[in-house]
């Protein structure tokens, strides 16, 4: 059932895209062309069943449930998660740890994880070019660039890591920190 609140009546696109609103008491005096749309509110609910009220909302899903047009469920992920092949958990993406801008280069790196594999990417500070140039990562906490000597700083666990900004020469410099571990660099420029 349906009580009417409002009518719409559109022109057909030949007809020059005109617009009426009006209640139904309001008698419409445009032409024959007019093509009214009805505009309602269900004043009695179906009686269906929803897959998706189970669980707060989310039905059989970590994250979004979708209802399809047949009154079956879908599930979605948010933003920068995936979902699983069980096609009901949701999974992060990407995880991004460290940032450090190369103001020299104008480009950004940043740590990140993706799937099972940790690794550093740089790109131009728009986000273009981007490419993974460090793999291998295991327990990321910090990143830290000198632009004017052409070196990565990042700390891996209890290791402080060192290598150029391409990537290439990667080295440990110490070993066995005690963590936490975090790595700055701060520059003095003299006058």
């Amino acid at each position: 059932m349906c009580t009417l609140s409002a009518i719409l009546i559109v022109t057909p696109w030949a007809q020059g895209r005109k617009l009426y609103f009006g209640s139904l008491s309001e008698p419409t005096s445009e032409g024959p062309d007019l093509l009214p749309i009805h505009c309602c509110y269900s004043t009695v609910s179906l009686a269906a069943p929803n897959p998706c009220a189970a669980n707060g909302g989310q039905g059989p899903c970590s994250h979004l449930c979708l209802l399809h047009h047949n009154r079956s469920a879908a599930c979605a992920c948010p933003h920068l998660m995936k979902l699983s092949s069980d096609k009901k958990t949701c999974y992060d993406i990407q995880s991004i740890r460290g940032l450090a801008v190369d103001w020299v280069s104008r480009n950004l790196y940043w740590i990140s994880s993706e799937f099972d594999e940790t690794q550093i990417n740089v790109a131009r500070l728009d986000g273009s070019l981007k490419t993974s140039i460090i793999h291998g990562i295991d327990k990321p906490q910090c990143l830290a660039a000198h632009p004017i000597r052409g070196k990565l700083y990042w700390t891996d666990g209890n290791t402080i890591n060192m290598a150029n900004m391409d990537g290439s020469n990667i080295k440990i410099l110490f070993q066995n920190q005690k963590e936490p571990v975090d790595a700055m660099i701060i520059f003095c420029i003299k006058p």
